[in-house]
């Protein structure tokens, strides 16, 4: 009986929905605001991967995005965060 209504489909999975569609948004503005700063430091670094551990990512998936993103900063020069937003989007 009380395993039933766990199961049960309907409300629950509705409030489930809008719970994660309000993390996800949480989640984006954060990043958004990592690559609003004026410069690229070991703060902006640091910041992005505790925003990306936080959001359940993964450590290992964290350390591949980040690497990847490191690279191809470097790879390309960039210097300023939105520059570097455009850049990496159109992977």
């Amino acid at each position: 009986m009380v395993l039933s209504r766990f199961f049960r489909r309907g409300q629950r999975d509705q409030k489930l929905e809008q719970s994660l569609q309000k993390t996800r948004r949480g989640v984006f503005r954060q990043v958004i605001e990592i690559f609003q700063r004026s410069e690229i430091d070991e703060d902006f670094y640091d910041d992005l991967e505790a925003v990306l551990i936080g959001a359940d990512i993964g450590a290992d998936t964290t350390d591949l995005l980040m690497d990847e993103l490191r690279a191809k900063i470097r790879e390309q020069g960039l210097r300023r965060p939105p520059t570097r937003r455009r850049s990496c989007a159109r992977r």
